[in-house]
């Protein structure tokens, strides 16, 4: 990626002023390096190339062996699958001025010791006849050639685990490269991001979430995303929670803001679409990605990712959708929003597998 990524913390900046006098080769982490919360701005280049929930399944792998890479031929369908979405940057995830003339070899392979099919859907920021996804014989891993000088690569997967396979030992995906190596279990991947620290100069950031039928009960969410009149970071939105015929079945409404952290969240409330009786919470985080650059041209687009749980019975699930138009003009204060929401389904029980049918 030939943009640097800025990066506020405060651990980067000593980093880098502990190195304005020495080499800025890179220098390993010594020991296996603790998973820290991901940076604002990192976070916001995941979520621009997290894999949607609302991609209909199955999924179409991009697979290098295919001359117009959209074979689907590969990749199983969801029944008797936990499907996870798995995406993973590495590279220089923080700026340096002047940026260093270093370039570090990411060449590797995601894994697992699961009975389950890893099919690469996207690449981000490979150079052509530099980095590039490898074919591969077997079904439980992905293998790439991958080279960043200043800039970041990543690759989006999504992992298919058979279900009622039993295990000796808990199953683990595994990310494996020369300058880092890690694995995670299956159960903590449903939900989860991290960023590691590799050298002075390079660092890992990966987000993970289960992907659940589209037999769970679902919607449509309709309505409009409104920024506060004098601060564009902050507003309003309101609008229809529809199930998946577009019938209401309540009024969604709430508010957004921007911490001072630079993370930016939002929260409200599902009332009943008769009554004023408010059946359910919601809460998540926002973001703009419109990919204008002039102060207010970057506003005029964004997505929302979040959770509700209904209050009379507990049930939870995700939402997620866009707001905005790219055609409205700079300083239009209401946009459209819409978006989907989808219940979290229990687990199907599965037929179980003996070891000696695997």
């Amino acid at each position: 990626m030939k943009y640097v990524i800025p990066f506020l913390l405060v651990i980067i900046a000593l980093f880098v002023n502990g190195c304005s006098d020495e080499s800025m080769s890179p220098t390993p982490a010594e020991h296996q390096p603790i998973a820290q919360d991901v940076p604002p701005d990192i976070q916001k280049i995941l979520n621009q190339y997290a894999i949607p929930e609302e991609i209909p399944l199955p999924f179409t792998q991009n697979n290098p062996s295919d001359n117009d890479n959209n074979s689907d031929s590969q990749v199983p369908q969801l029944d008797g699958y936990d499907v996870y979405a798995v995406t993973i940057l590495w590279g220089q995830l923080f700026s340096f001025s002047p940026p260093p003339n270093i370039t570090t070899d990411w060449s590797g392979m995601l894994s697992t010791n699961a009975v389950a099919t890893i099919a690469v859907r996207e690449t981000i920021d490979f150079e052509p006849g530099q980095d590039s996804v490898l074919p591969s014989t077997a079904p439980y891993y992905a293998e790439w050639l991958s080279f960043t000088t200043g800039d970041l690569d990543g690759l989006s997967f999504l992992v298919y685990n058979m279900r009622g396979v039993i295990y000796f030992v808990p199953p683990v995906l595994t990310f494996s490269t020369q300058p880092l190596t890690m694995s995670w279990y299956f159960e903590t991947l449903t939900d989860f991001s991290a960023f590691y620290m590799v050298s002075n100069t390079d660092a890992v950031a990966i987000i993970s979430k289960k992907i659940w039928p589209r037999e769970c009960p679902s919607g449509i969410i309709s309505g409009e995303w409104i920024k506060a009149a004098s601060y564009a970071d902050s507003g309003t939105f309101h609008g229809l929670w529809l199930d998946r015929n577009s019938e209401p079945e309540g009024l969604l409404s709430g508010t957004y803001w921007t911490n001072s952290d630079g993370s930016q969240e939002f929260s409200g409330s599902v009332s009943g679409y008769i009554t004023d009786e408010v059946i359910a919470e919601v809460h998540g985080r926002w973001w703009y990605d419109d990919p204008r650059l002039c102060p207010l041209c970057g506003e005029g687009h964004g997505r929302f990712h979040g959770r509700y749980v209904y209050l009379s019975d507990g049930r939870s699930g995700s939402m997620w959708g866009e707001f905005g138009d790219l055609s409205l003009p700079l300083d239009e204060v209401v946009m459209p929003m819409q978006g989907w929401w989808r219940d979290d389904c229990p687990t199907i029980t599965p037929t179980v597998i003996t070891d000696s049918q695997q």
